[in-house]
């Protein structure tokens, strides 16, 4: 019996949000026509706008004129590596082979990220700002998330890639502040009160709590000691991950995000940010599998322990407060 809890709880946590991804990344394989066309054009439109733009006013002959000819070939073998990973539709660029991107692919990339339509037909561009982005890489992904496609119905797999996101935003905040700070802010649910956030296909609207969880999940990958603080916040404080309608039942919450993030954090400690997310999350099945490990230990059982009492303990605070903690 206590072997099928714990199952039952790792595909809880992990299965649904997994499979989503995968199945919105199988579908974009299916529908990638928008990309081709674009993907072609962009880099010879764009290569002498930006050439243009950085052509000096008069020509000089200090080391810089040297260096400018390496420059430019690192910039364009930089953009071809991108094309590369653009132009395979069936696979999913994985960290280890992205570059750190120069502002200049940065800002090409975030170009043709608004040029192409619907969120599915943009997820390796997604991909790609994440892991070797910076400041224009966070604005364009948090947009995205919260305002891009704020009371728009998408697709299921539409919807699992923007889920995804603030995950993938973890990444970036490693050295990006504004994609840390937004993830920060994102975990708590308070922050997405006044945001509108995109529909299912069927018109309803989509929990602010599935959202929280991804930040959470995200900001255990940002390697920053305020993740390890703020899941610890979450242990002293079951009752804050679920959310009370009028009649003390339970609507919705985000506890499996709290005990997934521990999970990543611990794995990314094991093995190394780039090994994680290119051997481990990167494939739902050996997601699973390391779960299913994870849960069987020490830390993982406190924490399953932890997951079975946050809806007691959120009527508990329902019955003394009196109040209405509808969202």
């Amino acid at each position: 019996m206590k072997t099928i809890c714990v199952i039952g709880l790792a595909a809880a946590v992990l299965t649904v949000g997994l499979l989503l991804v995968w199945k919105a990344h199988d579908s974009s394989v299916r529908n990638t026509a928008p990309v081709a066309p674009q993907l072609a054009a962009m880099p010879k439109q764009s290569e002498a706008q930006y050439q243009a733009s950085r052509e000096p006013p008069a020509p000089s002959l200090g080391a810089g004129t040297l260096a400018e000819p390496n420059q430019r070939a690192a910039e364009q073998s930089e953009w071809q590596t991108i094309e590369s990973l653009l132009a395979q539709p069936h696979h999913r660029p994985l960290m280890r082979e992205v570059p750190r991107l120069k502002q200049q692919s940065e800002a090409r990339l975030v170009d043709l990220y608004h040029r192409l339509q619907g969120i599915t037909n943009k997820q390796h561009i997604v991909r790609i700002l994440a892991f070797g982005g910076d400041s224009a890489a966070a604005a364009t992904l948090i947009k995205a998330v919260t305002d891009e496609y704020s009371g728009q119905a998408v697709s299921i797999e539409g919807h699992a890639i923007l889920l995804y996101i603030p995950e993938l935003l973890g990444v970036l905040a490693r050295h990006n502040q504004e994609a840390f700070e937004f993830l920060l802010a994102g975990s708590r649910r308070e922050f997405w009160s006044a945001i509108q956030l995109w529909r299912y296909e069927d018109g309803k609207d989509v929990n602010a709590c599935s959202v929280v969880g991804a930040c959470i999940k995200g900001l255990a990958l940002s390697g920053r000691d305020e993740a390890r603080d703020l899941i610890e916040w979450y242990r002293a404080h079951p009752d804050e991950v679920s959310v009370v309608r009028e009649n003390g039942s339970i609507a919705d919450q985000f506890d499996g995000a709290v005990v997934d993030a521990v999970f990543r954090i611990r794995t990314v400690l094991e093995r190394g940010l780039e090994s994680a997310m290119d051997k481990v999350f990167y494939d739902p099945e050996q997601s699973l599998r390391e779960f299913r490990k994870w849960i069987g230990t020490s830390e993982g059982q406190g924490w399953y322990k932890w997951a079975l009492g946050t809806q007691d303990a959120a009527r508990a605070r329902f019955r003394e407060s009196g109040k209405n903690t509808v969202e």
